[in-house]
């Protein structure tokens, strides 16, 4: 699974269909990139992909309701950025409203999180 540009897909399907949930921190908009399903599987309520580079995954679960992309993420074990490029923006908590960047060659980790963006460039 490559992406190139920021892309923005609905987290809603993400639990159920097994999808990436995207969703660029700017203003354009790129084209929504289709999921490898085969990338995607459920372990221990978690959802496991493949990363960018086809070998770092991202791992986390979610409660969010399928029709809103702003569903909560819950007990995020770790999300493994490797040699992927971009921020991923966070919330800690559920409604702090706080936002942190996330970089390239680090580890998150976290209870109780919502996700509200990822950017790639």
């Amino acid at each position: 699974m490559k992406i190139r540009r920021g892309v923005r897909t609905t987290v809603a399907a993400l639990a159920l269909a097994g999808g990436l949930t995207l969703a660029t921190s700017g203003v354009a908009q790129a084209a929504v990139l289709p999921v490898d399903q085969q990338t995607c599987q459920e372990r221990n309520d978690f959802l496991t992909f493949t990363g960018v580079n086809g070998v770092d995954r991202i791992c986390y679960a979610t409660d969010g309701n399928p029709g809103d992309w702003r569903g909560d993420i819950w007990h995020v074990g770790q999300i493994w950025s490797g040699h992927n490029s971009g921020v991923l923006y966070f919330n800690e908590g559920t409604e702090t409203g706080k936002s942190t960047p996330f970089g390239a060659n680090q580890h998150f980790f976290c209870n109780d999180c919502r996700i509200t963006g990822f950017h790639m460039d």
